[in-house]
């Protein structure tokens, strides 16, 4: 977005301190974002070539708190184990 406007993206952040109305907007625009991106995902799930992995670590690492996967490896013997979960939360259907 920084960018996209011509500015360092500190000057955003230092905006966002300094202008609660900036923050909200760039909350606001944030929401509008992710519902693009998850809108786009439940497209994809009926289209014809689809790669559900790139999106979904797209959502993770552009929604953390929403949309996350973390990893869990231990070494058992001489085997590694890894387990990886993923939790998804839609804050359209949270109660939160």
């Amino acid at each position: 977005m920084a960018a996209k406007i011509g500015v360092h993206r500190h000057t955003l952040e230092n905006w966002e301190k300094q202008y609660p109305e900036f923050l909200d907007a760039l909350s606001r625009a944030k929401a509008l974002e992710q519902m693009w991106w998850e809108d786009a995902g439940q497209d994809g799930m009926t289209a014809d070539k689809f790669n559900n992995g790139v999106w979904s670590r797209s959502m993770a690492a552009r929604f953390p708190d929403e949309w996350r996967e973390t990893s869990n490896s231990h070494v058992t013997g001489t085997m590694q184990v890894t387990e990886i979960k993923r939790t998804i939360v839609d804050p359209r259907n949270s109660d939160a």
